[in-house]
């Protein structure tokens, strides 16, 4: 029994360490390419109007933004579709709201 309790606790325990990494990651990329991908065809004022719209709204708004010529790989645009779509303090900073 305390072998299950100490696997269950060991597990509780990575996955805790692996998460906020995993976000740390998505808000780095998103106030990243907000500041500099983003700024190279437009201000922040378009993007940062579109704060909090939904996943696939971003996921859509990307995917024509690489038809036009941004540099995004496919890790980078889930990253920033989830940052943007629940707008983290990094991405509201970048956007100064």
């Amino acid at each position: 029994m305390w072998r299950k309790n100490i696997i269950v606790l060991t597990s509780l325990m990575i996955a805790g360490l692996y998460l906020p990494q995993n976000q740390a990651m998505a808000t780095d990329v998103c106030e990243k390419h907000l500041k500099t991908t983003c700024n190279s065809c437009h201000s922040n004022k378009e993007p940062c109007s579109q704060l909090g719209n939904s996943l696939k709204d971003w996921e859509e708004i990307l995917s024509r933004m690489i038809l036009n010529g941004a540099a995004l790989s496919k890790k980078e645009v889930a990253a920033m579709a989830e940052c943007l779509s629940q707008p983290s303090a990094a991405a509201k900073a970048a956007c100064q709201k």
